[in-house]
């Protein structure tokens, strides 16, 4: 079937195959359940109303990968692929920011600078792999970091953490399995399931961190 939106441009196609099912949707499953990240932020926003306002944002981050994610994955283009991407990388540099206690901005700026061109000014292999390193690099500070904040907090919220982690690590082995092994075990919908357990796995860390990480010294511009 022939796309509307031309040719696939994107630096990287998922296992999903393309346009089976209408020109206007490369990837169906893909692009549904990426609306999982989008249902989890404004559930978030609307049941923990009483969150500090710097959580609400990053649940409000969430939406937005969500929505880019939609895009990316119902186009297969660069540009909506950058709208898919670069929301992830400041989402995690925002709970980066979080979870060190940073009494400055500006490095968390400037790494979303340097990102941005690297992932935005490459294309082919090297753009998947800076994103990739990039990002990774980023989670997996932030999930370790996570690990640390969470063992002194109270039982209920260390039985969350198990939770998210759990949500995440197999929501990570979805990830990898569908990139990795598509051509050996053909098209199980994994990249969908990582969609829908990293919302769940993102939802129940984000609310860990925000009940258990220190208090926030107030921040200088300089």
């Amino acid at each position: 079937m022939t796309s509307i939106w031309g040719p696939v441009t994107s630096t990287v196609d998922w296992c999903e195959p393309n346009y089976l099912v209408s020109a206007w949707v490369a990837e169906p499953f893909n692009t549904a359940s990426s609306l999982a990240m989008v249902v989890a932020g404004l559930l978030g926003i609307v049941l923990h109303r009483t969150l500090p306002v710097r959580y609400r944002v990053a649940l409000a981050m969430l939406v937005v990968v969500g929505i880019g994610s939609v895009a990316f994955h119902a186009t297969l283009r660069f540009e909506t692929q950058m709208l898919d991407e670069l929301p992830m990388v400041y989402l995690v540099l925002l709970v980066v920011y979080e979870l060190t206690g940073a009494r400055v901005r500006w490095p968390f700026a400037l790494a979303g600078l340097v990102l941005t061109v690297l992932a935005s000014g490459t294309r082919g292999q090297v753009q998947f792999y800076v994103f990739q390193v990039g990002f990774g690099a980023l989670e997996v500070f932030a999930l370790a970091k996570t690990y640390l904040v969470q063992r002194g907090a109270p039982s209920p919220v260390r039985k969350l953490y198990r939770y998210g982690m759990l949500s995440y690590a197999v929501a990570v082995t979805a990830w990898f399995v569908d990139i990795r092994f598509c051509g050996a075990i053909g098209d199980w919908k994994l990249h969908a399931v990582w969609h829908v357990l990293v919302s769940a796995g993102f939802y129940a860390l984000l609310l860990v961190i925000a009940r258990s990480a220190p208090a926030r010294p107030q921040p200088n511009a300089h």
